[in-house]
């Protein structure tokens, strides 16, 4: 595998794994113009609506089975975090931006080094916050649906690392057909 095939799929990996922690942050609403998620939401079932927390607390409260108690302890949560994640997501995206745009500039290694590791580096701190935001969610629940939330990740991981699996296979296959 190519150097840059590796440093894709590790960026694809750390995405996902961004994206999975922070389903419990997600703001609920999508930004205007974006009709590439609503497209995304209709043809995974979701009609258009974001996975936001709202949804997920309602797809949570039935698999976990949670309390009243629980569902209001968790919905606090959810709500006092979604300022917080989406400036962190803002963040991200703009330094994503500034680097993209660096690239196609022409920009010096050293330059694109420098922006690199700024969106690595928002890329971590929305993830932190994310596990902070899961942990906070976790103390809510019982040790039986923190299990249960266990298999769940793990279902989902093995899921997306399937996705993985067959993209690379994919692109190695592209790359064979090219030479």
């Amino acid at each position: 595998m190519t150097r840059f095939a590796k440093l894709v799929m590790t960026g694809m990996i750390l995405a996902g794994a961004v994206l999975s922690t922070l389903a419990v942050a997600g703001s609920g609403k999508g930004e205007e113009g974006c009709d590439h998620r609503d497209k995304f939401m209709e043809h995974h079932g979701m009609h258009g609506h974001h996975f936001g927390s709202e949804r997920w607390l309602e797809m949570m409260t039935g698999k976990l089975e949670l309390n009243d108690d629980q569902r209001t302890q968790v919905q606090t949560i959810l709500d006092s975090a979604k300022t917080e994640s989406r400036a962190l997501r803002e963040s991200m995206r703009d330094n994503m931006k500034a680097e993209r745009s660096a690239a196609d500039s022409g920009a010096s290694e050293r330059e694109l080094k420098k922006l690199a590791r700024k969106t690595a580096d928002s890329r971590v701190d929305l993830m932190l916050f994310g596990q902070g935001v899961e942990g906070k969610v976790r103390a809510v629940l019982t040790d039986e649906q923190n299990a249960r939330l266990d298999e769940m990740k793990a279902s989902r991981k093995a899921h997306r690392e399937e996705r993985m699996e067959k993209w690379q296979q994919r692109m190695d296959a592209k790359a064979k057909s090219a030479e």
